[in-house]
């Protein structure tokens, strides 16, 4: 392969132009330039070649070490980075960002650690680990080193009020109904549904105005609207508790069990004995 070969894609990262070929200095190295060169090489790459650093530039074949496996790598980053904006909350990049500093920001004082941060917000490690690094970073959290284990806790800033309360406002309510649920005797299950579980799922619409909660079991009416008018108020917004049995959840058969269950659903109390 000659030295003035050029790449096909617009721009490339730093660290992936192989040698032999001539850098552009007018194109700017993004991820989005990452994914791209990636597809090209995937796409170019004969089968005669997979494995073996072969790839196709511009009609000319040469050597491009452990290129395939690199530029994988970056893509699978690239996907986490490039998520899109949380309906919710559209402010933020990616509804793993907010999931993590709800979780954070929503409980003051509280240090968590990396790996319970990622197994809430059923994430990788890595991924939390950038997440929260980037949130230190801006002021809103801050961590210390316990041995080997990182613990994260929401920073003393002034940043950190108004974002909690957005936060507890667009992403807050399965937390919120969480709590204030967890004291209440008689309740197998419960989810929220409707849109606010339609918008956490990722469905664009309008914001919604009201909180849909749906309680499998035989708990307290009374408690229930209790913890619901609490949880009403701290989120700044009306909650809905529909309780039905444990043999409605598993048999169903009326529209309501239809439409609920033909819909995103969110849980927020984990199911106990409910199949």
């Amino acid at each position: 392969m000659t030295s003035n070969a050029r790449l096909s894609s617009r721009s490339v990262t730093h660290g992936l132009v192989p040698h032999g070929l001539r850098w552009e200095p007018k194109w700017e190295p993004t991820y989005r330039g990452t994914l791209a060169l990636s597809r090209v090489v995937n796409a170019a790459l004969p089968r005669s070649a997979a494995g073996s650093g072969v790839c196709c530039l511009d009609g000319e074949v040469g050597l491009f070490p452990a290129t395939r496996r690199r530029l994988r790598i970056a893509g699978g980053i690239l996907r986490v980075m490039q998520a899109p904006a949380p309906p919710l909350l559209p402010l933020l990049r990616s509804r793993l960002q907010a999931e993590l500093l709800t979780v954070v920001l929503l409980t003051p004082g509280r240090e968590w650690s990396l790996t319970e941060l990622a197994d809430r917000a059923g994430s990788s490690l890595s991924s939390a680990q950038r997440e929260m690094a980037r949130a230190e970073e801006a002021g809103v959290v801050s961590s210390r080193r316990l041995g080997s284990t990182r613990l994260v806790t929401a920073a003393d800033s002034p940043l950190t009020g108004p974002l909690t309360e957005l936060l507890l406002r667009s992403f807050g309510p399965r937390q919120v109904v969480a709590e204030e649920l967890a004291e209440v005797v008689g309740i197998e299950s419960a989810f929220l549904f409707g849109s606010w579980a339609a918008r956490y799922a990722g469905q664009r619409g309008r914001a919604p105005a009201d909180i849909d909660v749906l309680v499998i079991g035989d708990p307290d009416r009374d408690e229930v609207d209790d913890a619901a008018q609490r949880a009403g108020v701290r989120l700044a917004r009306e909650v809905n508790v529909t309780i039905r049995s444990r043999q409605w959840w598993r048999e169903g058969g009326d529209g309501f069990h239809a439409e609920v269950t033909g819909r995103p659903l969110v849980p927020v109390v984990a199911e106990q004995s409910v199949p």
